[in-house]
């Protein structure tokens, strides 16, 4: 059987295999989705406030910062350092962040406890990007769960894992996804586990259902297709704009 919908797969289930669903495929209203379109130097700053949240322990910061290449054109070590801690599988750490970002949209700028690791993630794939020939990528994702299409255009929700390599056969498939991403970035030479030749998507990314034969996933009980259109971020730069409304307001009382 071959159905032309989306993808949400990586949010849940990593590269784990594991069977469960049937999980949304929607826009995920709710969510994360800070792209930082004019704020990026003023949120280098801001998110140092936020410093602690790198102290959790499963994260592991300063082991995994001992694990990254020592110097990088644009990367900075914190940066490099959070593609590690995300893409180690063995933590749980993409898990529990995946499930707050989905539904953050709310506390973000209070009790969200990832500002920091999403502010990296985000800088991270936004420079590689920057920095890359490819316009597009095409990546492939296989599992064992199943998923429940919502909506025609969607989101991710979530930073979301997707491989260039389609026969990832271990991971299933019941469901398989191929997504061309415009926005997600080639972190191979970064990622924990690079034999997953790992492209990640930003959570503000936005896709469309199209119609498409897949043949490098013809043994799949069901494809979905995946199109990039274009991005939509409804927190674009929130922690700078309420920083800056509250010096405003304070100001004003002088």
């Amino acid at each position: 059987m071959l159905i032309f919908t989306t993808l949400c797969l990586l949010c849940w289930t990593q590269f784990s295999g594991v069977k469960s669903g049937p999980y949304p495929l929607e826009f995920y209203k709710n969510s994360v989705d800070d792209m930082y379109s004019d704020c990026k130097d003023e949120m280098t700053e801001k998110i140092k406030e936020f410093s602690k949240e790198l102290k959790q322990k499963d994260y592991d910061w300063e082991n995994e910062k001992k694990q990254i290449i020592k110097y990088h054109p644009f990367l900075t070590p914190d940066e490099l350092t959070a593609l590690r801690v995300y893409t180690k599988n063995e933590n749980g750490v993409y898990s529990k962040f995946n499930s707050a970002t989905r539904t953050g949209k709310n506390v973000y700028g209070t009790s969200f406890k990832y500002h920091t690791l999403y502010f990296l993630l985000a800088s991270a794939i936004q420079k590689l990007k920057k920095h890359d020939k490819h316009d597009c990528y095409d990546t492939y994702r296989r599992t064992d769960s199943t998923f429940e299409e919502k909506e025609k255009e969607i989101r991710l929700g979530s930073f979301t894992s997707s491989s260039l390599n389609p026969n990832l056969k271990q991971y299933g498939k019941k469901s398989c996804f191929k997504i061309t991403t415009c926005y997600g970035a080639d972190i191979i030479k970064y990622s924990a586990h690079p034999e997953e030749e790992e492209v990640l998507i930003p959570p503000y990314e936005v896709f469309k259902i199209v119609e498409e034969k897949v043949e490098e996933l013809k043994d799949c009980e069901t494809v979905y297709v995946l199109k990039s259109i274009g991005t939509k971020s409804n927190l674009d730069c929130k922690l700078v704009k309420l920083e800056k409304l509250k010096n405003l307001l304070f100001n004003a009382k002088l």
